[in-house]
């Protein structure tokens, strides 16, 4: 009976150390399996991260350069328009003549252009209406000249040295 007990108590402890060694192997090969799928999670973030970063940094680096592009145009336009506002420059020969003087001669010009052009049409043609048309071709003349003046240069002569 000995033996058997002995066969049995040893099967018994024979049969508990390898059920409980299958399960710390089972519990291991969890662990592992938990630990390789949590490996793979952060492996494939850190690929999707640089992948990812290396598609939309060229597509951002883009819009920051259109974004300096159209405020490139912006201050050009401002500029532009400080500049047309602003005729007068320094120095001796720029522009000297005031901008509202020659808008105000171009509209003078334009009316009196159009006034000729329908006394030039108008017939029969006696004195008065041609004296009235070289009157109105005399206005138009000065009003031209005010319109495309300048303004003076000043010391267009070499100086020499």
């Amino acid at each position: 009976m000995i033996n058997t007990l002995e066969t049995k108590r040893i099967k018994y402890i024979t049969d508990t150390n390898v059920k409980t060694f299958m399960r710390k192997q089972d519990k291991k090969a969890r662990r592992a399996k938990i630990l390789l799928i949590v490996f793979k999670f952060i492996a494939l973030t850190i690929i999707l991260f640089f992948v990812i970063n290396t598609i939309l940094r060229p597509i951002a680096f883009n819009n920051k350069i259109e974004q300096q592009i159209n405020q490139n145009k912006q201050t050009e336009q401002t500029n532009q328009n400080e500049q047309t506002d602003n005729k007068k420059q320094s120095g001796r020969n720029e522009k000297h003549s005031n901008e509202k003087r020659q808008q105000a001669a171009k509209e003078k010009y334009e009316k009196l252009r159009k006034k000729y052009e329908e006394l030039k049409r108008k017939r029969p043609r006696n004195k008065e209406i041609k004296k009235l048309t070289d009157k109105v071709k005399k206005q138009m003349k000065h009003w031209k000249r005010k319109m495309d003046f300048m303004g003076e240069n000043h010391s267009q002569k070499g100086k020499g040295f």
